[in-house]
């Protein structure tokens, strides 16, 4: 079940000034309602039998958190990384696992199909692309048998996996994808560089929390050398970029148990000192990204 985190959700204000990227801002996507974010003050939890509020001790330690990342990650925030890849690529289809209330998910726009894959839509922006969503976890979503009608026979061209934020989902959501690839597909994961051990912890104890998606990546760069694996330090929490999937690959599938076996057991504190190395983190740069993409 994907999280609820309406407060990194929340799109640029209108008098935010244009990136110090290579594109037309678009001023993020557009509310269907006034503010309708900002009212959202609970958070879901599947670590807690209660639910996390912004209020008191919770709202003291997410403005901690909130000033940490900013502070850590300066530069191009992530949803505007989102929305370079849309222009830069303008992709054919386009697949986001974790839509909630489509803030991201706006960014696709015509031509392109838009999948989107949530179990619990809650959209509040308008879409531009023509789009498909489908009220579903990723699992049921990629146990369909028509998935290639879905794409229309295009297979998937650019992913955006923002889920459950647990390593071996986000393991499993790459795989599925990497099966409905091309060469020159772009997956993208959310929430690979906390801040601290308690934002990177597999059971979630704070409203700002990344979970252990972080453990995916290092994976991907230990057992996967085809792959060109990199990690952008962008604001609130990390976006990592994989291109040259090999949709014929079946190294995680026949190696998944052994994987996540060799993954649950590690510490985030052991990686902490040397997480950019393991994450291949690259300057949160569009000459960088450029470079690779074109390389």
């Amino acid at each position: 079940m994907p999280l609820t985190r309406f407060l990194l959700r929340r799109p640029p204000d209108s008098d935010t000034p244009p990136p110090a990227l290579p594109w037309t801002w678009l001023r993020g996507p557009q509310p269907l309602a006034s503010a309708p974010l900002q009212s959202r003050r609970i958070f879901r939890s599947p670590a807690c039998d209660s639910r996390l509020e912004a209020d008191g001790p919770e709202q003291a330690q997410l403005r901690q958190h909130f000033a940490q990342a900013r502070a850590r990650f300066p530069g191009p925030g992530y949803l505007e990384w989102l929305q370079f890849f849309q222009q830069f690529l303008a992709p054919a289809t386009y697949l986001e696992i974790g839509v909630e209330s489509g803030a991201s998910f706006a960014f696709a726009q015509a031509p392109t199909l838009a999948v989107g894959v949530d179990p619990q839509l809650d959209i509040q922006y308008a879409l531009r692309a023509r789009s498909k969503l489908f009220q579903l976890t990723s699992d049921a979503f990629f146990a369909q048998p028509d998935l290639d009608a879905v794409f229309e026979g295009r297979g998937i061209e650019l992913a955006f996996i923002d889920g459950l934020h647990t390593f071996d989902q986000a393991l499993t959501d790459f795989r599925h994808i990497e099966q409905h690839a091309q060469r020159h597909t772009i997956v993208l994961f959310h929430d690979t560089v906390p801040i601290d051990p308690l934002t990177a912890s597999r059971q979630r104890e704070s409203i700002f929390w990344c979970g252990d998606t972080w453990k995916a990546i290092v994976l991907l760069q230990r057992h996967r050398p085809d792959l060109q694996v990199f990690t952008l330090p962008t604001y609130p929490s990390g976006l990592t970029v994989v291109t040259r999937l090999d949709p014929h690959s079946k190294l995680l599938g026949e190696r998944f148990d052994a994987l996540c076996e060799e993954a649950m057991h590690w510490r985030f504190e052991d990686f902490q000192g040397e997480l950019g190395r393991h994450l291949n983190e690259i300057p949160n740069e569009a000459e960088q990204v450029m470079l690779r993409l074109n390389g």
